[in-house]
């Protein structure tokens, strides 16, 4: 994702230990970590929910590494119940496992100070099958969590130091002060409308991947359908961007009812990348909500058989909520048993 530089009072990276602080406006606390050690440049940093959060994003370093982060406000339920680092985790362990890209490897510690989840992700590029390594490190400050994601493109287990030594350099910093001249954080609550110069598509996009998250699958699509027109005349989004865009908003689409715009979404993305079968997945969910066995059948097959290696990623269609209409069915229960699901 690119996203425009902030003024270099709100990054606040220029002191002696390398530090970027990410805090919510008016706290007196801050979560701090090293940027410039790794080659990390700040993309991003905008208030949302009405001022009650702050998320950074950096951009990949020659490493391959890109950093996340955000701070979030507990409602009253959950300030009640989350006391902990393993409370925040907890809580957003449920989130990331509605993640569409299937996690492997997925394991849970205490490092340091802090909560970790760490889980494996399959990349597929043109020159083969790699694997992205996410660590999400959780720490608790009363009444909020933050959540610093750290991924590591086309991982090898000799990168494992590298991830180390950031997680050394994480902390909460208590009296936190911003300088006297803090910058407005870039408000990103409203919903963006095109061709506005001061709702640039990189907030609109951010914007369709929270309500993705969410669960809320118009606003979704509305932001990320305005991203994708966009993007089919003027590209500006990597190839990394660009699929998760298509696949969730080709989601978003079939969720609203839409099955029209969800299979235009996705035959786009199909012929830009014949080979990222969740493409065809999620073309085949959009049939089987629409009650289309045959054409489902059509596009689980292709799924399976456009990149084998990718088939042990896929969601199980035997269990997947978008087929359940057709689990009786003896075409469907075929296509599982022989493909061994």
């Amino acid at each position: 994702m690119l996203f425009g530089l902030l003024p270099a009072a709100q990054a606040q990276t220029g002191n002696a230990e390398g530090l970027y602080y990410l805090a919510v406006k008016g706290a007196d606390w801050a979560l701090a970590f090293n940027t410039e050690l790794f080659g990390l440049e700040p993309m991003e940093n905008v208030a949302y929910g009405n001022g009650a959060n702050q998320r950074m994003k950096t951009d990949m370093s020659a490493d391959g590494l890109m950093v996340s982060a955000f701070i979030e406000r507990l409602t009253a339920a959950q300030a009640d119940k989350i006391k902990s680092n393993v409370g925040c985790r907890n809580l957003y362990w449920e989130k990331l496992k509605n993640f569409p890209i299937p996690a492997q490897n997925i394991k849970r510690m205490q490092y340091r100070d802090m909560s970790l989840l760490q889980a494996d992700y399959e990349q597929v590029k043109d020159d083969g099958v790699f694997e992205q390594r996410s660590v999400h490190a959780y720490l608790f400050h009363p009444g909020y969590c933050a959540d610093l994601h750290i991924s590591k493109s086309e991982y090898q287990p000799g990168d494992a130091p590298l991830l180390n030594k950031f997680l050394n350099r994480i902390r909460l910093v208590k009296d936190y002060r911003p300088p006297a001249a803090e910058a407005e954080p870039q408000a990103a609550d409203s919903t963006p409308q095109a061709g506005d110069s001061g709702a640039p598509l990189q907030n609109m996009l951010q914007a369709g991947i929270t309500a993705y998250m969410g669960g809320d699958y118009r606003k979704a699509a509305a932001n990320m359908g305005q991203v994708l027109e966009s993007e089919k005349t003027n590209r500006t989004l990597s190839d990394r961007m660009l699929i998760p865009l298509v696949d969730n908003l080709g989601e978003s689409y079939g969720r609203l009812g839409d099955f029209k715009k969800a299979h235009e979404t996705l035959d786009y993305g199909i012929s830009l990348f014949p080979t990222h079968t969740q493409l065809n997945y999620n073309k085949a969910c959009a049939y089987g909500e629409a009650g289309e066995l045959d054409n489902a059948l059509a596009e689980l097959e292709k799924a399976y058989a456009n990149n084998p290696k990718r088939k042990p990623y896929l969601p199980n269609p035997a269990t997947d909520s978008s087929f359940a209409k057709f689990r009786s069915e003896p075409k469907f229960k075929e296509f599982l048993k022989r493909n061994g699901r």
